[in-house]
């Protein structure tokens, strides 16, 4: 810990001015690269619940009686669960790998 406090001054040295445009440009990779990496861990259950609210409304077309919304809030949550037991590994070595990278850049 205290060799990364010593090592934050050889990036920014003391007395300097700061480059703001080389921080900007690296704050709006990460911040870019972060949201694709979000979009990718989240895109599972954003299929799912596109698929699942699709066939809801051709439900709700067929048996305009029965009140879909209610049937269905079961399976919903028993499909979001389900889907994050099959994908929880998947995302969290995506997440690993993004911070892997972003930790790797700061550290050189």
């Amino acid at each position: 810990m205290l060799s990364a406090a010593v090592g934050s001054y050889k990036v920014f040295v003391p007395g300097q001015a700061v480059i703001f445009g080389d921080m900007a440009k690296s704050l709006i990779e990460t911040l870019s690269a972060a949201f694709v990496y979000g979009f990718k861990i989240a895109s599972p259950f954003v299929i799912m619940m596109i698929i699942l609210y699709s066939a809801m409304g051709v439900m709700s077309r067929l048996m305009p009686q029965l009140n879909i919304l209610f049937v269905m809030m079961p399976f919903q949550v028993y499909a979001g669960m389900s889907l994050l037991m099959v994908c929880l590994s998947m995302m969290m070595m995506w997440f690993l790998r993004y911070f892997e990278q972003q930790i790797a850049r700061f550290a050189m």
